[in-house]
Protein backbone atom coordinates (compact mmCIF):
# COMPACT_ATOMS: atom_id res chain seq x y z
CA UNK A 1 0.00 0.00 0.00
CA UNK A 2 3.15 2.35 1.21
CA UNK A 3 4.39 1.55 -2.36
CA UNK A 4 1.75 2.23 -4.50
CA UNK A 5 1.03 5.98 -2.46
CA UNK A 6 4.83 6.61 -3.22
CA UNK A 7 4.38 5.83 -7.02
CA UNK A 8 0.68 7.36 -7.29
CA UNK A 9 2.53 10.92 -5.77
CA UNK A 10 5.39 10.08 -8.31
CA UNK A 11 3.03 10.07 -11.10
CA UNK A 12 1.03 12.92 -10.09
CA UNK A 13 4.41 15.10 -9.89
CA UNK A 14 5.49 14.13 -13.02
CA UNK A 15 2.05 15.23 -14.52
CA UNK A 16 2.55 18.45 -13.26
CA UNK A 17 5.80 19.00 -14.39
CA UNK A 18 4.45 18.28 -17.70
CA UNK A 19 1.78 20.78 -17.08
CA UNK A 20 4.23 23.49 -16.15
CA UNK A 21 5.94 22.75 -19.59
CA UNK A 22 2.81 22.85 -21.24
CA UNK A 23 2.02 26.19 -19.65
CA UNK A 24 5.64 27.76 -19.19
CA UNK A 25 4.08 30.67 -16.67
CA UNK A 26 5.60 33.89 -16.68
CA UNK A 27 8.03 34.80 -13.84
CA UNK A 28 6.25 36.44 -10.83
CA UNK A 29 3.10 35.11 -11.79
CA UNK A 30 0.50 33.21 -9.67
CA UNK A 31 0.40 30.07 -11.96
CA UNK A 32 4.15 30.12 -11.17
CA UNK A 33 3.48 30.72 -7.32
CA UNK A 34 1.07 27.60 -7.24
CA UNK A 35 3.37 25.15 -9.08
CA UNK A 36 5.96 26.21 -7.11
CA UNK A 37 3.83 25.38 -4.07
CA UNK A 38 2.78 22.42 -5.47
CA UNK A 39 7.21 21.39 -6.12
CA UNK A 40 7.87 22.27 -2.43
CA UNK A 41 4.85 19.68 -1.01
CA UNK A 42 5.94 17.01 -2.91
CA UNK A 43 9.81 17.56 -2.40
CA UNK A 44 8.92 17.06 1.28
CA UNK A 45 7.25 14.28 0.51
CA UNK A 46 9.56 12.19 -1.49
CA UNK A 47 12.57 14.08 1.35
CA UNK A 48 10.57 12.12 3.79
CA UNK A 49 10.21 9.06 1.95
CA UNK A 50 13.84 8.95 0.94
CA UNK A 51 14.75 9.73 4.86
CA UNK A 52 12.41 6.64 6.49
CA UNK A 53 14.31 4.44 3.83
CA UNK A 54 17.75 5.50 4.79
CA UNK A 55 17.32 4.48 8.51
CA UNK A 56 15.39 1.75 7.73
CA UNK A 57 18.90 0.42 5.98
CA UNK A 58 21.36 2.55 8.13
CA UNK A 59 22.91 -0.84 9.58
CA UNK A 60 26.79 -1.35 8.46
CA UNK A 61 26.81 2.36 7.77
CA UNK A 62 24.33 2.13 5.62
CA UNK A 63 25.60 -0.53 3.18
CA UNK A 64 22.23 -1.85 1.97
CA UNK A 65 20.96 1.25 1.25
CA UNK A 66 24.25 2.18 -0.78
CA UNK A 67 24.24 -1.13 -2.41
CA UNK A 68 20.77 -0.50 -4.83
CA UNK A 69 21.35 1.83 -7.41
CA UNK A 70 18.02 2.71 -7.36
CA UNK A 71 18.67 4.64 -3.81
CA UNK A 72 21.14 6.52 -5.31
CA UNK A 73 18.88 7.22 -7.97
CA UNK A 74 16.77 8.82 -5.59
CA UNK A 75 19.52 10.70 -3.39
CA UNK A 76 20.58 12.45 -6.80
CA UNK A 77 17.07 13.29 -7.68
CA UNK A 78 16.18 14.53 -3.64
CA UNK A 79 18.93 16.48 -3.51
CA UNK A 80 18.33 18.41 -6.65
CA UNK A 81 14.63 19.01 -5.80
CA UNK A 82 16.06 20.71 -2.87
CA UNK A 83 18.16 23.27 -4.45
CA UNK A 84 15.56 24.20 -6.41
CA UNK A 85 13.51 25.19 -3.89
CA UNK A 86 16.00 26.07 -1.24
CA UNK A 87 17.82 28.40 -4.21
CA UNK A 88 15.05 29.14 -6.38
CA UNK A 89 16.45 32.85 -6.68
CA UNK A 90 19.71 31.62 -7.71
CA UNK A 91 20.18 31.31 -11.54
CA UNK A 92 22.61 28.88 -11.71
CA UNK A 93 20.59 26.37 -9.78
CA UNK A 94 17.63 26.76 -12.18
CA UNK A 95 19.10 24.16 -14.19
CA UNK A 96 18.35 21.44 -11.50
CA UNK A 97 15.08 21.87 -12.54
CA UNK A 98 15.13 19.86 -15.74
CA UNK A 99 16.41 17.26 -13.51
CA UNK A 100 12.95 16.39 -11.70
CA UNK A 101 11.15 15.21 -14.73
CA UNK A 102 13.40 11.85 -13.74
CA UNK A 103 11.65 11.48 -11.08
CA UNK A 104 9.24 9.50 -12.48
CA UNK A 105 11.65 7.38 -13.05
CA UNK A 106 11.40 6.49 -9.15
CA UNK A 107 8.11 4.18 -9.72
CA UNK A 108 10.01 1.95 -11.86
CA UNK A 109 11.52 0.46 -8.36
CA UNK A 110 8.00 1.10 -6.58
CA UNK A 111 6.01 -0.96 -9.27
CA UNK A 112 7.38 -4.64 -9.70
CA UNK A 113 5.71 -5.47 -13.03
CA UNK A 114 7.90 -2.00 -14.24
CA UNK A 115 10.77 -2.99 -12.43
CA UNK A 116 11.01 -6.72 -14.04
CA UNK A 117 11.15 -4.65 -16.96
CA UNK A 118 13.79 -2.71 -16.48
CA UNK A 119 16.16 -5.60 -14.61
CA UNK A 120 15.57 -7.78 -17.43
CA UNK A 121 16.50 -4.56 -19.74
CA UNK A 122 19.43 -4.39 -17.76
CA UNK A 123 20.28 -7.60 -18.21
CA UNK A 124 20.17 -7.24 -21.82
CA UNK A 125 22.63 -4.29 -22.20
CA UNK A 126 25.82 -6.24 -22.86
CA UNK A 127 24.53 -8.45 -25.72
CA UNK A 128 22.59 -6.07 -27.39
CA UNK A 129 25.22 -3.32 -27.25
CA UNK A 130 27.46 -6.42 -28.82
CA UNK A 131 24.89 -6.67 -31.55
CA UNK A 132 24.84 -3.00 -31.93
CA UNK A 133 28.58 -3.12 -32.16
CA UNK A 134 28.00 -4.84 -35.32
CA UNK A 135 25.47 -2.75 -36.62
CA UNK A 136 27.78 0.34 -36.23
CA UNK A 137 30.88 -1.67 -37.56
CA UNK A 138 28.77 -2.25 -41.20
CA UNK A 139 27.37 0.82 -40.99
CA UNK A 140 31.02 2.56 -41.11
CA UNK A 141 32.22 0.14 -43.66
CA UNK A 142 29.41 1.19 -46.22
CA UNK A 143 30.01 5.18 -45.07
CA UNK A 144 34.04 4.64 -45.70
CA UNK A 145 33.17 3.25 -48.97
CA UNK A 146 30.23 6.07 -49.76
CA UNK A 147 32.58 8.54 -48.74
CA UNK A 148 35.46 7.40 -51.93
CA UNK A 149 32.11 6.57 -54.22
CA UNK A 150 29.95 9.66 -54.00
CA UNK A 151 31.84 12.60 -52.41
CA UNK A 152 31.95 14.60 -55.98
CA UNK A 153 28.37 13.33 -56.53
CA UNK A 154 26.98 15.05 -53.34
CA UNK A 155 29.01 16.62 -51.09
CA UNK A 156 26.07 17.66 -48.24
CA UNK A 157 25.31 14.10 -47.69
CA UNK A 158 29.11 11.55 -48.54
CA UNK A 159 31.35 15.24 -48.57
CA UNK A 160 33.63 13.14 -44.91
CA UNK A 161 33.10 10.13 -43.28
CA UNK A 162 31.15 12.04 -40.49
CA UNK A 163 28.75 13.10 -43.12
CA UNK A 164 28.33 9.50 -44.86
CA UNK A 165 28.12 8.01 -41.43
CA UNK A 166 24.86 10.38 -41.10
CA UNK A 167 23.52 9.62 -44.29
CA UNK A 168 23.73 5.88 -43.81
CA UNK A 169 22.28 6.17 -40.24
CA UNK A 170 19.47 7.96 -42.25
CA UNK A 171 19.48 5.42 -45.05
CA UNK A 172 19.26 2.13 -41.98
CA UNK A 173 16.32 3.85 -40.48
CA UNK A 174 14.16 4.19 -43.62
CA UNK A 175 13.71 7.80 -43.55
CA UNK A 176 13.36 8.48 -47.08
CA UNK A 177 16.52 6.73 -48.43
CA UNK A 178 15.57 6.21 -51.87
CA UNK A 179 14.23 9.69 -52.71
CA UNK A 180 16.31 11.58 -50.65
CA UNK A 181 19.45 9.24 -50.56
CA UNK A 182 19.93 7.37 -53.67
CA UNK A 183 18.27 9.02 -56.53
CA UNK A 184 19.57 12.50 -55.55
CA UNK A 185 22.88 10.51 -56.67
CA UNK A 186 20.88 8.96 -60.13
CA UNK A 187 22.27 10.52 -63.45
CA UNK A 188 18.75 10.90 -64.45
CA UNK A 189 15.20 10.10 -62.69
CA UNK A 190 15.69 6.56 -63.00
CA UNK A 191 18.03 4.17 -63.44
CA UNK A 192 19.65 4.72 -66.79
CA UNK A 193 23.63 4.24 -66.96
CA UNK A 194 25.32 1.18 -65.31
CA UNK A 195 26.47 3.74 -62.51
CA UNK A 196 23.16 4.16 -61.57
CA UNK A 197 22.58 0.35 -60.79
CA UNK A 198 25.89 0.45 -59.30
CA UNK A 199 24.39 3.21 -56.99
CA UNK A 200 21.06 1.28 -56.35
CA UNK A 201 22.85 -2.03 -55.63
CA UNK A 202 25.13 -0.27 -52.73
CA UNK A 203 22.27 1.10 -50.83
CA UNK A 204 19.80 -2.22 -51.51
CA UNK A 205 22.89 -4.37 -50.32
CA UNK A 206 23.63 -1.94 -47.36
CA UNK A 207 19.52 -1.89 -46.38
CA UNK A 208 19.04 -5.61 -46.61
CA UNK A 209 22.05 -6.60 -44.59
CA UNK A 210 22.04 -3.91 -41.81
CA UNK A 211 17.79 -2.81 -41.91
CA UNK A 212 16.64 -6.22 -42.34
CA UNK A 213 19.09 -9.00 -40.80
CA UNK A 214 21.08 -7.25 -38.04
CA UNK A 215 18.09 -5.11 -36.59
CA UNK A 216 16.93 -7.74 -36.16
CA UNK A 217 19.41 -9.64 -34.90
CA UNK A 218 19.84 -6.70 -32.50
CA UNK A 219 15.58 -7.17 -31.46
CA UNK A 220 15.98 -11.13 -31.42
CA UNK A 221 18.83 -10.69 -28.94
CA UNK A 222 16.90 -8.22 -26.72
CA UNK A 223 14.22 -10.85 -26.64
CA UNK A 224 15.97 -13.71 -26.20
CA UNK A 225 17.84 -11.80 -22.77
CA UNK A 226 14.22 -10.65 -21.65
CA UNK A 227 12.99 -14.11 -21.26
CA UNK A 228 15.78 -15.72 -20.36
CA UNK A 229 15.82 -12.68 -17.28
CA UNK A 230 12.23 -13.79 -16.35
CA UNK A 231 12.67 -16.91 -16.36
CA UNK A 232 15.98 -16.55 -14.18
CA UNK A 233 13.57 -14.15 -11.93
CA UNK A 234 10.57 -16.98 -11.72
CA UNK A 235 13.10 -19.67 -10.72
CA UNK A 236 14.55 -17.55 -8.22
CA UNK A 237 10.98 -17.14 -6.74
CA UNK A 238 10.10 -20.86 -6.82
CA UNK A 239 13.53 -21.59 -5.09
CA UNK A 240 12.37 -18.99 -2.54
CA UNK A 241 8.98 -20.60 -2.01
CA UNK A 242 10.88 -23.75 -1.76
CA UNK A 243 13.10 -23.06 0.96
CA UNK A 244 10.24 -21.48 2.66
CA UNK A 245 8.01 -24.44 2.26
CA UNK A 246 10.53 -26.67 3.62
CA UNK A 247 11.38 -24.50 6.45
CA UNK A 248 7.83 -24.53 7.17
CA UNK A 249 7.80 -28.36 7.38
CA UNK A 250 10.59 -28.43 9.02
CA UNK A 251 9.18 -26.13 11.84
CA UNK A 252 5.53 -28.19 11.57
CA UNK A 253 7.83 -31.61 12.44
CA UNK A 254 9.82 -30.20 15.50
CA UNK A 255 6.91 -28.73 17.26
CA UNK A 256 4.91 -32.22 16.58
CA UNK A 257 8.16 -34.14 18.51
CA UNK A 258 7.43 -31.18 21.13
CA UNK A 259 3.90 -32.34 21.53
CA UNK A 260 4.22 -35.81 22.13
CA UNK A 261 7.09 -34.90 24.79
Amino acid sequence: MVQISVASLIFVSFALDLAQAEILPEDGSEAQANFFRMDIFFTIMFTIELMVNLFAKSQDMFAEFLSDGWNLLDVIIVISSLLTVLASNVPSVKVFRLIRVFRVARVFRRLKSLNRIISALACALIPVANSFLILILVTCIWAALGTQFFRFRSDSMFGSFSKSLFTMFQVVTGDGWASAVARELFDGETLRTSTDYGIAFFFISYLLIAGVVLINVVIAVLLDEFISSIQREKQEIEMQAKIEEEKRKALTHSNGILGTL
